[in-house]
């Protein structure tokens, strides 16, 4: 099954009671279910294991010393009352604590639970929707009878000011309220203490399908235990089961991005549970549904798909013999070889397009203006070139789009083959998969190709552009590009990856003259390059030095950006910066949390200076942010709600690093996420005898500790003996959870890039001289801005900018296999990998297949102010 990220919700119908006292729910665990002596299904309660259960919940809140010690268990901050508008995403009022967040009402996960304080007789729950979308209905899942609240009610809102009372939700264990309106917020508003005390809600869901991340369907046998989310979880041991007798079922899966969907199978537990009826359809937006027809009937009912979609929608109709349908799995896997869901018939077959036989013929469906005929190689081959020859130009398509991938979920358009009866391209990448996209239907009607020719041979690794990432403006913004005036500098201050593994910059634009200084986002589509509206102005009199934006993006392709301003201009500030955070979705930036782009924005002090701001990803999907408070390092966490401390103590007094000078200004304080998703830490700092360091420290689930002996204090990984100064950190994490970390610093006459990795149990230098002597830099003396990325391999990539010849700088690099440092295609001689003069400031990042993206700026001066520079950027690949 291909790996996906997966995420669910439990929509439409009631739960049906099956067997009845053998589906009493007494808590709700992981399992699936077991088969009977005649070979059927034996649908089970559930067990304990997986999530904490409800009486560890009536331990906690009733004081009991053996209550289980809960992730981050310090009481949430109640909202009190929605604010106009509430932040988008889950929040809440009167919760229980933060591990029983509000995100946890939304996630479509029935293991994960939003809890209420206890006694508060009124909580209220909102959820705030990107954009506006219809909604038929809402459904709440409470854990029990005696869990839910004397009344339920629900409030809708487009602005998320003026609401709409929709009155009292049905009663029961799963309340439900027809909306049948277009809503962008929700308020859930629950009064009357239940029997416990407390409101324990499993779950929120609503109807239509569209804009949600999830799996859903029904009706189901049991949907606290049997939800659709496990036909979509790849483990054939967790299963959804249909409600007996119903007749009539449907599940529906979404994707997080669109994506190339080829064969759908759904495994059921075996062919007594096939309904008469197995429909497929898909869907881009949710609301209009392509039906692909019948899927191939057995015990792994199948349909080819061929085509990008976003919505999956399987349409049961007809009791099987058992009576009720049951899934193990649905997967979406590509078949070997060639495939299409856009044939004429099978006797003209996908396979003959690729059976180097011209007289055997592949032919498209009639009545249609698009098709894809897909090929998969045994492994990945290298493509040199393709040849495809039509039956005439009368049979060739208005366009031929040539798609490769080396995993099946990410796609690589290589371009369009000129039009014409046989067309050809270039091609030189290593490939798995090819994809034909035919649109614009032919003269005659349909499309009839005769053979396509691959041509393979070696693969040959080199620096390419990535969408013209090193040409024109395709990276640049429109202002620098209309700019005439030469006074306009763009600069790439972070790059991360987005779900698909594209790369997305962080750039600052400013002005060399002095003024307004603004910064966007720029990112891959797998087309073409895009950006977001500008996220900030602020004036930093010229300076790139100046602490600049950093980015992260989550698992919904949400961007969140973190930079810090001066807040000397709201009234009654003290002069004195202050961190800021925002997100950009569907296109719009908005505050994560309020205030958290005003006022004293989320660093929440004021005449203390707050700076040098990073921002990462956790493991349960939230941003975490840190920054340098003055002489300490803080660090807080999004929890669904608002902007809370890491771990007690984080983000007041003296913070993660206690009694640390920081060296303020300059990239001097690096954070990344390990394998657990927990934060890993490295920063600037002055020992006791004002010499520079570099200091590191980790999370481990209980505390903050020193990665080594004395890591966080005295010399630090560095031991730097002299007084000159470190700048520019730069950490990766490898393969095994080890982090390396890069800087920049002076060792005289020279300017220099030092390194050391971690060892797992010391601190030591990657081969002979990489923090020490001219380090990474030999032969040449002045190195700047180095940076870092390390692939899923342990391959790490470090870059900088280096002066080969006077008032000349490129990009260089060199990559670290774990044994040796190797260079790239000539990345550490000559033009390196930039190639064009003037260049500075590289950022790296791994992208996608384990490739490394370098993005840089490039200057057309050297004569200060009158300079221009924009974003280049280049990929290495084969």
């Amino acid at each position: 099954m291909t790996t996906r990220k997966i995420r669910w919700m439990c929509a439409v119908s009631a739960a049906f009671v099956l067997f009845a006292m053998a589906l009493i729910m007494q808590s709700c665990g992981g399992g699936g279910g077991g088969s009977d002596s005649a070979g059927g299904a034996t649908l089970v309660a559930g067990d304990t294991s997986g999530a904490e259960t409800s009486g560890d919940i009536v331990k906690l809140v009733s004081g009991d010393p053996d209550a289980p010690v809960l992730q981050d268990g310090a009481p949430m901050t109640s909202m009190a009352a929605p604010p106009c508008p509430p932040p988008q995403g889950a929040s809440a009022n009167n919760t229980i604590n933060a591990y029983y967040k509000p995100a946890n009402a939304f996630d479509g996960d029935m293991n994960t639970w939003w809890v209420g304080a206890v006694g508060a007789g009124s909580w209220d729950l909102y959820y705030g929707f990107p954009n506006v979308r219809a909604m038929d209905s809402l459904n709440v899942t409470f854990y029990g009878a005696t869990y839910v609240p004397t009344q339920v009610k629900l409030k809708v809102s487009t602005d998320g000011c003026n609401w709409t009372d929709l009155g009292a939700m049905s009663a029961g264990v799963k309340p439900s309220i027809a909306v049948g309106q277009s809503v962008r917020y929700l308020w859930v508003e629950m009064t009357g203490n239940p029997g416990t005390n407390y409101p324990l809600v499993r779950d929120i869901d609503w109807v239509q399908p569209q804009d949600n991340l999830y799996a859903s369907g029904g009706p189901g046998a049991n949907e606290a235990y049997y939800f659709p989310s496990k036909a979509f979880d790849g483990d054939l041991n967790t299963w959804w089961a249909g409600q007996v007798g119903a007749g009539a079922w449907d599940i529906y899966y979404m994707f997080d991005t669109p994506r190339i969907v080829q064969m759908v199978t759904a495994e059921l537990f075996n062919i007594n549970y096939h309904p008469t009826s197995m429909k497929l359809h898909i869907s881009n937006d949710g609301q209009n549904w392509t039906n692909l027809g019948e899927m191939e009937p057995g015990a792994s009912p199948h349909q080819f798909v061929g085509r990008t979609t976003q919505y999956i929608w399987i349409e049961m109709d007809g009791n099987p013999p058992s009576n009720f349908p049951l899934i193990k799995d649905v997967s979406f896997d590509i078949p070997t070889g060639a495939s299409s869901g856009d044939s004429i018939n099978t006797f003209y077959k996908p396979a003959n397009a690729f059976d180097a036989n011209p007289n055997t013929w592949w032919t498209g469906a009639q009545g249609q203006t698009e098709w894809d005929l897909v090929y998969q190689y045994a492994s990945a081959t290298f493509i040199t070139s393709i040849d495809v020859s039509y039956y005439a130009a009368t049979h060739a398509p208005a366009s031929t789009v040539l798609y490769t991938s080396t995993d099946g979920d990410t796609w690589i358009n290589q371009g369009t083959l000129p039009a014409g009866a046989s067309p050809s391209m270039s091609v030189g990448a290593s490939a798995k998969y090819i994809r034909l996209h035919l649109s614009g239907t032919p003269a005659i009607g349909y499309p009839l190709i005769k053979d396509v020719t691959l041509a393979t041979g070696a693969a040959i690794w080199s620096w390419q552009e990535l969408g013209g990432s090193a040409t024109g403006c395709n990276m640049a913004s429109i202002n620098d590009c209309l700019n005439t005036w030469n006074l306009l500098v763009e600069a790439p201050e972070d790059i991360t990856v987005d779900p698909n593994g594209y790369p997305v910059i962080a750039t600052k634009e400013y002005c060399m003259t002095g003024g307004t200084d603004r910064f966007y986002v720029t990112w891959w589509t797998g087309n073409t390059w895009d950006h977001a509206s500008y996220i900030s102005s602020v004036t930093y009199t010229s300076d790139i030095s100046a602490p600049l934006p950093q980015i992260a993006v989550d698992g919904a392709g949400d961007v969140l950006a973190i930079w810090h301003e001066n807040d000397a201009s709201v009234a009654g500030h003290v002069n004195a910066y202050d961190i800021f955070a925002k997100k950009l979705s569907g296109g719009v930036w908005s505050e994560i949390g309020v205030g958290s782009s005003t006022g004293n924005g989320i660093s929440g002090v004021d005449a203390i200076p707050s700076e040098n701001p990073v921002i990462q990803i956790d493991g349960a999907g939230n941003p975490v942010a840190a920054w340098i408070n003055d002489t300490h390092v803080y660090v807080k966490k999004w929890d669904g709600a608002a902007w809370v401390e890491w771990s007690p103590g984080s983000a007041s007094g003296t913070g993660v690093a206690s009694a640390v000078a920081i060296h303020g200004g300059g990239n001097t304080l690096a954070m990344e996420m390990d394998s657990s998703g927990y934060p890993v830490l490295a920063w600037v700092g002055k020992d006791s005898s004002a010499k520079y360091q570099v200091y590191t420290k980790r999370w481990v689930g209980s505390a903050w500790v020193d990665i080594g002996l004395n890591s966080s204090q005295n010399g630090g990984i560095t031991n730097n003996s002299t007084s000159t100064g470190i700048h520019t950190i730069g950490m990766g994490i490898d393969n095994l959870d080890r982090p390396i970390i890069v800087w920049q610093t002076y060792h005289y006459p020279d300017m220099v890039v030092y390194l050391k990795r971690w060892d797992g149990a010391n601190w030591v230098e990657a081969g002979a001289g990489s923090a020490s002597g001219a380090g990474l830099c030999a032969p040449f003396s002045a190195c700047l801005s180095p940076d870092i990325a390390v692939n899923s391999m342990g391959q790490a990539l470090v870059v900088w900018n280096v002066e080969v010849a006077p008032g000349n700088t490129e990009i260089y690099g060199k990559l670290w296999d774990g044994a040796a440092w190797s260079e790239l295609d000539g990345s550490t001689t000559g033009g390196g990998i930039s190639n064009m003069g003037i260049c500075k400031y590289p950022k790296v990042a791994t992208v996608f297949n384990n490739k490394f993206f370098v993005a840089w700026t490039q200057l057309d001066s050297v004569s200060s102010p009158l300079v221009n520079g924009k974003v280049y950027g280049r990929l290495w690949t084969d």
